[in-house]
């Protein structure tokens, strides 16, 4: 019901239809967004310090403040890491291999682990509505 959503609906369209017909020439044609790659302004921003990680793509950079203006800055290996590229999901993949090998190491080899699985299953107790 809202026209002015429904035109930026078919504007949306018609711009994927333009790139696909000339893909190595497509560009973004949305708001420009603080982030080159994906265009977001969704970042985890860590306290007390620059550092700024883009919440869709995932890469991260360095905030500064330019002519008024909140900028990141990007090191070049950022954009092969960002999480929609084949390069990025291979880093993304391997990341977590990596990391679900940690803890599957952990849950095998250590009393320590088991120790404290045990302490919060018994602690945690299902709860069950009332009939």
């Amino acid at each position: 019901m809202g026209d002015k959503a429904l035109a930026r609906a078919h504007q949306i369209g018609v711009n994927l239809a333009k790139a696909a017909e000339d893909i190595p020439n497509a560009a973004w044609q949305g708001p420009e967004g603080v982030c080159p790659h994906c265009h977001m302004n969704n970042f985890y921003i860590e306290p007390g310090i620059t550092h700024a990680i883009c919440g869709l793509c995932g890469m991260e950079g360095e905030l500064a403040v330019e002519d008024g203006k909140i900028v990141i800055h990007y090191p070049e290996v950022q954009y092969e890491l960002a999480h929609d590229t084949m390069s990025g999901k291979l880093k993304h993949g391997q990341d977590i291999q990596y990391n679900e090998a940690r803890l599957a190491a952990l849950q095998k080899d250590s009393e320590e682990f088991k120790k404290r699985k045990r302490k919060y299953m018994e602690f945690i107790q299902p709860v069950y509505p009332e009939r």
